[in-house]
């Protein structure tokens, strides 16, 4: 080997060492840095929390459901119980004690509560009164009650907290072969059926009446559809607000549109011919070509 080449490879060995040198050397600086920064942030948040770095969440006490409530259930300490709740997320207008909730009276739920649900004013009665409907009609809505039969009621299957749309079917200008069906409103919700409240109720039921909840212009839109016509409910999937298109069926629209059902005949057109024979006239329907 030259000399030249022996002289070369002393110099890559030596530039490679201090190569690594440099580069161990700036990553435990790196590596320092990183470490000083973490220990004062750490000492940051102790400082601030005053709790030698404890990150507890302040609580305070709220009154929920300790099971399930029904409309009608009268509140008590068998059926309610206060929980630590986050202070910073207490619930607009909740109790924090079983002594707060009964200050002044008796209390009633007039919704259904599931477990651990918070107590709000707007789910139970005032101190000392009953669960009448009129506790749960929203502010400048009115109930309004109709009566129903078991086609109307569709087959008891209408229960409270359902929305419903309000068919009208009746006779145009009192012609009884000329009559008509429309939607009279649409997505009711239903307050109650007969004297049951509860929406949690789950149990299908025949009744004589359903209550509704309406606004003034609705109540007498329904007032008007009882004196002239039938009423008829179609129940809505819960949750659907769509308001669809609509337009009046008449009866002469009636089987428009279905076409022939299986197995029937489609008979042709046909037009009337008058034949005379012996001056006697006699008319007859011929299929149209």
């Amino acid at each position: 080997m030259s000399a030249k080449l022996v002289v070369m490879a002393g110099l890559a060995v030596v530039v490679g060492g201090a190569t690594m040198l440099g580069v161990n050397n700036w990553l435990g600086a790196q590596q320092a840095s990183i470490q000083s920064e973490t220990d004062r942030l750490r000492q940051e948040a102790a400082r601030l929390n005053g709790n030698g770095g404890s990150t507890a969440v302040e609580t305070i006490k709220v009154l929920v459901a300790a099971g399930e409530l029904r409309f009608g259930d009268e509140l008590s300490g068998d059926n309610v119980v206060a929980i630590d709740w986050p202070a910073d997320f207490k619930p607009e207008g909740a109790f924090t004690s079983l002594d707060d909730l009964l200050e002044g009276g008796r209390r009633v739920a007039l919704a259904a509560m599931q477990l651990n649900e918070p107590i709000l004013p707007a789910k139970i009665t005032g101190p000392g009164q009953r669960p009448t409907l009129s506790k749960v009609v929203p502010q400048g809505r009115h109930a309004m009650t109709i009566r129903v039969d078991e086609v109307v009621g569709v087959a008891g299957f209408i229960l409270p907290g359902d929305h419903v749309d309000i068919m009208l079917t009746r006779s145009a200008n009192d012609e009884e072969d000329v009559s008509f069906t429309e939607v009279l409103l649409q997505g009711v919700r239903v307050l109650s059926i007969d004297q049951i409240n509860d929406e949690a109720s789950e149990d299908p039921l025949l009744v004589n009446s359903v209550t509704l909840d309406v606004d003034l212009k609705q109540a007498q839109r329904i007032r008007l559809g009882t004196e002239r016509g039938e009423l008829s409910l179609l129940l809505r999937r819960a949750g659907d607000e769509t308001k669809f298109s609509t337009s009046r069926l008449t009866s002469a629209e009636l089987f428009t549109d279905l076409g022939p059902s299986v197995g029937s005949s489609v008979k042709p057109s046909t037009i009337p011919v008058t034949v005379v024979r012996a001056q006697e006239p006699a008319v007859y329907q011929v299929p149209k070509r």
